[in-house]
Parts: structure tokens; C-alpha cells; sequence
């Protein structure tokens, strides 16, 4: 079929596609918009079971679902004012694979860069966080001093980091999240393109993945 067709042609490998700009730089501001709707959205404030260097349990504010439904609020509004095609990353999915590493891994040496300009006695030195059932835990750890620089990339240098209103671990839940939702979204939109129609399976796919965001 066509649909056959077009993933078997979609499906190349990664290392031959060269880097798309405009891609990059698309993601660059889809994630950039996930991350002010994570700023700005409300939710419900918890305790989790981390715990922070006194012992007191982090607060977290959770409000992935309503950001996630924001988001896609935006995106069907701007396919209907035909700024973009709400199949965009499906049509682009390979570039945007490619697109989404190389973000990734830049912002991962960012992140260790700065890290690493923190005095190594202020450095979180171990390889688990102190949580409720284990309040010290890090204080039976390897120290931070002595780990080689992929150690210290992989393991990270602080624990639970936060900058304002951004938690970045949970952030980077939602980000991940909201885009598989939309990836979904964008490869049920180009279905229906090119069948005229949502087959059953289809739709059973797209229930169970949404369902896991959901209950994610």
C-alpha cells in the first residue's frame, strides 16, 4: 500500500541524513513553548520522596496533563489557521530524530559544563539521592572527586537541579511526553491523509500510546 510505501522510504538510516536547520530549530521552539506552558500552567502542589540536603521532601507541582492539553490546543489551532501541518513530525519524523540528538547531547554538555563550575566541596557527590526511606544515602557514596568526566556526565553533578520556577527533571518528563503525544497525533493526521479514513488499528494504537502519556 501507499502507507507501506512511505515508511519503508521514511525508514533510512540516521547517519545519512544530513542535519536540517529548520528543523533543529523548529524543535528548538516546540520545546521552548512546552517549557512556558511548564512555567505558566497551574497545578497541584505535592511532597515527593526526594529529600533535600536538611531531609525535607521536595515539592513538586504537578500539572503535566493540563499543559499537555494546552499544548495540543495550540497545535490543532495553527493546523486550522494553516501555519503548520499538524502531520509536520511525522513528514519530518527522520530529521527531527536527527534534530532531537543532536539538541540533546548539546544541552547535555551544556549542562555538564556548568556543573562543572561549581566547587567541587558543593558538588553533590554521590550516585544516589537522599529520598524519605534513605534520608542518607549520600553520605555512604563515592566521592564526586573521584570519578573521570564520562562518570560525571552520565551520573550528573547535582541532584533534583532547579532554576526558578523550572524543575528540570520534571520538565524533562513533560517534554518528552507532550512530544510523543504529538507524534501520535501527527502520524494518526497522516494516516487519515493518505487512507481517507482511520483504520481500527489505528485507532487502537493511537488509544493505548495516548493512554500511556496520560497515565504517564
Amino acid at each position: 500500500t501507499q502507507s507501506t510505501w512511505e515508511f519503508r522510504n521514511m525508514a533510512v538510516p540516521l547517519i545519512d541524513v544530513p542535519m536540517d536547520l529548520g528543523v533543529a530549530v523548529a524543535l528548538v521552539l516546540f520545546y521552548g513553548l512546552i517549557s512556558h506552558l511548564y512555567a505558566v500552567t497551574p497545578g497541584r502542589i505535592i511532597a515527593g520522596y526526594v529529600t533535600d540536603a536538611r531531609g525535607k521532601p521536595l515539592k513538586y507541582r504537578l500539572n503535566g496533563l493540563l499543559t499537555l492539553v494546552v499544548l495540543l490546543s495550540i497545535v490543532l489551532f495553527l493546523h486550522s489557521r494553516g501555519t503548520i501541518h499538524i502531520a509536520w513530525l511525522y513528514r519530518n519524523f527522520t530529521q527531527a530524530v536527527v534534530a532531537a540528538v543532536a539538541i540533546g547531547l548539546i544541552a547535555s554538555v551544556a549542562a555538564l559544563l556548568w556543573g562543572l563550575r561549581t566547587p567541587m566541596e558543593k558538588r553533590n557527590n554521590a550516585r544516589r539521592a537522599n529520598t524519605i526511606d534513605r534520608p542518607n544515602a549520600i553520605d555512604h557514596q563515592q566521592p564526586a572527586k573521584s570519578w573521570n568526566l564520562l562518570e560525571q556526565f552520565y551520573y550528573g553533578l547535582e541532584f533534583n537541579p532547579r532554576a526558578g520556577l523550572y524543575d528540570i527533571k520534571m520538565l524533562l518528563y513533560l517534554i518528552g511526553a507532550a512530544t510523543l503525544e504529538t507524534i501520535i497525533l501527527s502520524a494518526v493526521a497522516e494516516h487519515y491523509t493518505v487512507n481517507e479514513g482511520i483504520s481500527v488499528a489505528m485507532l487502537a494504537y493511537a488509544f493505548m500510546m495516548t493512554w500511556f502519556v496520560v497515565e504517564y
